[in-house]
């Protein structure tokens, strides 16, 4: 818990007892809760200045009883000036409301009494005042509004470039699949071709080895009539010389 006070400037270590962060994820969310509503939080939760400020008795808004002693003596000792304006201007900042003397009936009517009022400004409930956010003023819109607007231009400008470029890349995926289809026709004629020459080798393939087979035979009937007619010669020659 010191270190979510340390982180806003250690203000009022004893006024945050109603609410203690149960994760990382609140404690980060403390972190983001500007330090005005941290200061004006602990000021109303410090029971010394009751007679001051405090809480309304709904919970829903806070009286500022004794204006001149808020200015003399709180002011400066939270937000380092004595400028009631000043924090009333803040108040509006962050979207609190004036409660009028006629808004409720148990309000004292008193030059010298404030009442003040925001949906999440609520006691007993510290983790609501992340939901307060300070207003952004006609000038910071309108730039902002210009800002959005040529962002908003260069989105569109962005868009239908982002259009032409699939446009152009599908013209481009479209000529690829032509191409393939093409190259694929004439990759299955060349396999046909190829298979013709196979089958036209492999035809004269058979035809040689036949002619082979066939000279083979032939040239085995002529050998052997000549060794049959040698070995008669020889057996007449050998009969005359007995």
């Amino acid at each position: 818990m010191s270190n979510i006070l340390n982180y806003k400037d250690e203000v009022c270590k004893s006024n945050l007892q109603d609410w203690q962060p149960a994760s990382l994820d609140e404690y980060n969310t403390v972190k983001k809760i500007p330090i005005f509503l941290i200061k004006l939080w602990n000021i109303l939760n410090n029971s010394d200045l009751d007679h001051i400020i405090k809480w309304d008795e709904s919970g829903m808004s806070f009286h500022i009883c004794k204006r001149y002693i808020f200015s003399k003596e709180v002011l400066p000792k939270y937000f380092k000036h004595n400028n009631l304006n000043s924090f009333i201007r803040q108040l509006n900042m962050y979207g609190f409301r004036k409660v009028a003397t006629f808004d409720k009936l148990n309000t004292p009517s008193s030059e010298n009494h404030y009442e003040f009022c925001h949906k999440y400004f609520v006691r007993n409930n510290f983790n609501l005042l992340y939901y307060i956010k300070r207003k952004i003023s006609s000038s910071k819109y309108s730039q902002q509004v210009a800002k959005n607007e040529i962002l908003y231009g260069d989105v569109e400008q962005f868009n239908k470039s982002l259009i032409e470029e699939i446009k152009q890349i599908r013209e481009k995926q479209l000529k690829t699949d032509m191409n393939m289809i093409a190259l694929r026709k004439q990759n299955e004629n060349i396999w046909k071709e190829i298979n013709g020459f196979r089958t036209k080798y492999k035809s004269q393939h058979d035809n040689i080895k036949n002619l082979c087979e066939i000279t083979t035979l032939i040239g085995r009937d002529i050998v052997e009539p000549k060794k049959i007619l040698t070995n008669n010669i020889l057996a007449i020659e050998k009969r005359n010389l007995e």
